[in-house]
């Protein structure tokens, strides 16, 4: 994802997504059952939560690769503005959507984990030229799975970028509390505030 200002008219956001292999097979599996219309409008209500006055620039762009097994989806969004009172804050959902807590900490049967995974999620928000940020690594890392957050500056954008991979394909209930406490810990960095440049 990328915000960018629009010469003082608003904001555009560009959402460009890579899917690789099984992701790709399944998403062309997905126009099969849908019109790339009714996908278009799924991903512009997705937005629309976090920002509820954008308005779609074209329709959604597909470029399939068969014989890499790579498809890529390109999207393009109007914002009036980005900021909301000098901050916007935005969640890494395209990783950290992937692994989730048990509802329940006492098992007796193993926890299924998606596996394999290799997931990562960029945000990249305009800032300006007076733009400073040092470089800032998080990482979450356990028998279970890896989950780092990259923080850095990348011209005159902020670019905050998550990566997941998982580990294996089920968690033993023994293991439950101590992946449950990962899951938290990794859950406080899987979003971030973007702060106006000047606020």
């Amino acid at each position: 994802e990328r915000y960018s200002p629009v010469d003082g008219d608003g904001w555009r956001l560009e959402v460009v997504s890579t899917m690789r292999g099984d992701d790709a097979d399944g998403y062309r599996r997905r126009l099969g059952r849908e019109t790339r219309e009714d996908v278009a409008r799924s991903y512009l209500n997705y937005y629309a939560e976090t920002f509820p006055r954008l308005e779609p620039e074209g329709t959604i762009e597909v470029v399939d690769d068969e014989d890499e097994n790579v498809i890529t989806v390109t999207e393009r969004y109007r914002l009036p503005a980005f900021f909301e009172d000098g901050e916007r804050y935005l969640r890494l959902a395209e990783t950290w959507s992937v692994v989730t807590k048990p509802r329940t900490l006492k098992r007796s049967a193993p926890y299924a984990l998606p596996y394999p995974v290799h997931k990562r999620h960029t945000i990249e928000v305009h800032l300006g030229a007076a733009l400073e940020h040092d470089v800032k690594v998080h990482k979450v890392d356990n028998q279970h799975f890896t989950y780092i957050v990259h923080e850095g500056k990348a011209g005159e954008y902020l670019r905050v970028r998550s990566t997941l991979r998982t580990h294996g394909d089920h968690v033993d209930a023994a293991d439950i509390a101590e992946f449950a406490k990962a899951v938290e810990e990794a859950d406080a960095l899987s979003g971030y505030t973007f702060v106006e440049s000047g606020a």
